[in-house]
């Protein structure tokens, strides 16, 4: 990049930085954060100069992404094993806890989406959650959010596995449960199709503990017509709150898929 361009970047920077000290809302821009190929997909790894949401949290930049090399792990690292680690991480030097979110380089739309993840034992921090879901940066139909989300939203005990399809708070478009247990290897689908979406949460057995599946459809009020939207994976503190140390802070993800339908 010229002189010039890195002005430029300086210059929006810094206005995106003014803009959020003064409350206001701050869409993340992509174009200049650290790209990484995992599961024969490109990905933005998010980065905000300020506080934005979900949460409101800071997520982290750039310099939290490690490729293949475990001795530099912090925030999102792809081991050996061709895995990739998501993790919320307290920054040393800023004394600030940072979020983590990738984002797909490529627009998706009606189609299958899978994750396979694990989570260590005894599960996410009460304040920590996890989200799977697609997002357009156009405002309209909801951002065409659609959402699996594992998290306690601060509330142990409570449901746990959320699916969703924006607004949430309309009736009918949010559904929870709480599985027998909150850690293991955990595959998550949905299938979004013309009208509907169909929300598969899938808990593999264990030597001590039995298989688990939990299956729902969203008719929604309405159900989105996919434009540009892309798909999306984060670890966020509910309300910005720093954990309660009562669980694990990251995830292992083995697998992502989207499929399109045509």
């Amino acid at each position: 990049m010229d002189v010039q361009g890195n002005q430029k970047v300086r210059l929006i920077t810094f206005v995106l930085a003014v803009v959020g000290l003064l409350g206001g809302t701050v869409e993340p821009a992509y174009t200049q954060e650290r790209t990484i190929s995992f599961a024969g997909t490109q990905w933005t790894v998010r980065r905000s100069q300020g506080k934005e949401g979900p949460g409101p949290n800071y997520f982290m930049d750039g310099d939290g992404v490690a490729l293949l090399m475990p001795q530099e792990i912090e925030g999102i690292q792809q081991s050996q094993r061709n895995e990739l680690q998501l993790s919320a991480v307290k920054h040393p030097s800023r004394n600030r806890w940072f979020s983590t979110e990738i984002i797909s380089q490529e627009p998706v739309g009606y189609g299958s989406y899978r994750i396979r993840l694990r989570i260590d034992e005894p599960g996410l921090d009460s304040r920590l959650i996890f989200g799977f879901f697609t997002y357009d940066q156009n405002p309209s139909q909801y951002h065409s959010e659609i959402d699996i989300e594992l998290g306690y939203f601060g509330s142990p005990g409570t449901p746990w596995v959320h699916v969703s399809i924006q607004p949430s708070s309309k009736e009918g478009n949010s559904i929870s449960t709480l599985p027998p247990r909150q850690w293991g290897t955990f595959v998550l689908e949905f299938q979004w199709h013309p009208g509907k979406v169909d929300f598969s949460v899938h808990l593999e057995e264990t030597q001590d503990s039995e298989s688990w599946i939990w299956k729902k459809t969203i008719t929604g009020n309405p159900v989105p017509v996919p434009a540009t939207p892309h798909l999306h994976t984060n670890l966020w503190f509910f309300q910005g709150q720093p954990p309660e140390n009562d669980g694990a802070l990251g995830i292992i993800i083995e697998d992502i898929r989207y499929t399109p339908l045509y």
